[in-house]
């Protein structure tokens, strides 16, 4: 499966600059002021002008190289408001280390169900080298891959109906510090700046602009066509393998206590 799209420029992202984005913490706003200090959230990005429906999404990443326990670089989609009682959310999220091995953190986010995280210590030094992240979403599945490679898949059903994006989303990609990521441990400043970089910025999408939203449903839409209403036989081994080897931390089946929304297993 390839992501088809346009392509921009090379973004280079440093965690140097603090920025407010309306939120904080916890798999929500980006930056966000907590009052805790500029020290507490700082950090960088950019956003698409357009909000999108279904469709492909995508980018190649490569994140910081450094001790970087406390920051997370991102790439996600997101519905506004952006506040936790309405807000879809797709979410890639690099957890950062003192180590080589970062974790990839994934989630989806829709009203107010916040914390259906899926964390992943993936194949490849993420920091060594660009690795291309896409996100397919259509009315039937919600995929998201990593070099090609679906990790976590969010199938359409009656039992989902109440936690599936449905909302416009716009594209957004940061850098930024929050404890949340690093079970309180402190960002280690003296070893910055911490760089992210970005390129191959893909996407194939249905515009929020169209005056019939349930255009963006049309077959004439490629992430519509029928191949992509589920996984074919070699992704669906690729990802069983990745759920097996790769997986380690699933808040639907490894929590002893889990939050209301995590109850529904996909």
């Amino acid at each position: 499966m390839m992501l088809k799209g346009k392509v921009t420029r090379n973004i280079m992202c440093t965690n140097s600059d603090a920025i407010d984005d309306g939120g904080g913490g916890g798999g929500g706003g980006r930056g966000g002021g907590s009052g805790g200090g500029a020290a507490d959230n700082m950090g960088t990005g950019f956003r698409s002008i357009e909000r999108y429906g279904p469709g492909f999404f995508g980018i190649k990443l490569k994140i910081p190289a450094k001790k970087t326990t406390g920051i997370i670089t991102t790439f996600y989609l997101i519905s506004q408001p952006n506040d936790d009682e309405q807000r879809h959310e797709v979410d890639f999220e690099f957890l950062g280390s003192d180590t080589q091995h970062y974790l990839l953190s994934t989630n989806v986010i829709s009203n107010g169900n916040l914390h259906r995280e899926q964390q992943f210590a993936l194949w490849f030094d993420s920091a060594a080298d660009f690795h291309f992240y896409q996100i397919l979403w259509n009315r039937h599945q919600l995929v998201l891959f990593v070099d090609g490679t679906p990790i976590r898949v969010l199938k359409y059903g009656p039992s989902i109906e109440g936690i599936f994006p449905t909302k416009p989303m716009e594209i957004q990609g940061t850098i930024w510090n929050a404890t949340w990521g690093s079970q309180g441990k402190a960002v280690n400043w003296g070893v910055g700046p911490f760089h992210a970089y970005y390129q191959g910025f893909g996407v194939d999408g249905c515009s929020a602009k169209l005056n019939n939203p349930r255009e963006c449903y049309s077959l004439r839409y490629e992430w519509n066509r029928k191949e992509f209403w589920e996984l074919n036989q070699h992704q669906q081994n690729a990802y069983e393998h990745v759920r097996r080897k790769y997986l380690t931390y699933d808040c639907y089946t490894k929590t002893s206590s889990p939050t209301p929304e995590c109850k529904i297993n996909y």
